[in-house]
């Protein structure tokens, strides 16, 4: 009886962790990633040191990555909403969903690119005119 007291704690507990983890990688990482973009300035040693030119190309590769990266969390949460009418919540689902996420913003990952042109471009080409329209 007192094993499976504990056993539901540690799952309870484990459950919460998970679900910080989630709070913490899918929304607070991003925001916070985008809120030092918005307010990047370079100094004028950095302007000297590498260029204008080279300055500018390298923000807008930053730029376009965070962009890159809240549409695949976006397309994320789009389908765990789908799933979530037919999976319900348990400690192997969460922990599937982190390690998805954690695999979407990891730095160097892959992911979001193949995210964003294999699925978003995709259905974006094939609606263009009609998302234009409304847009």
């Amino acid at each position: 009886m007192l094993l499976g007291i504990l056993i539901v704690i540690m799952l309870f507990v484990l459950s919460a962790f998970i679900t910080v983890l989630i709070i913490l990688l899918s929304f607070v990482y991003p925001i916070l990633l985008t809120y030092m973009l918005i307010e990047q300035k370079p100094s004028s040693e950095q302007i000297e040191k590498e260029g204008k030119e080279q300055q500018e190309i390298r923000t807008k590769e930053v730029h376009r990555r965070v962009c890159i990266l809240w549409i695949s969390i976006g397309v994320f949460y789009i389908i765990q909403a789908l799933l979530s009418t037919v999976i319900k919540d348990n400690i192997i689902y969460s922990i599937v969903r982190l390690a998805v996420l954690v695999w979407i913003v990891l730095p160097k990952s892959p992911a979001p690119e193949m995210i964003s042109k294999g699925l978003v471009a995709r259905v974006y080409e094939r609606f263009k005119e009609p998302i234009q329209n409304v847009l």
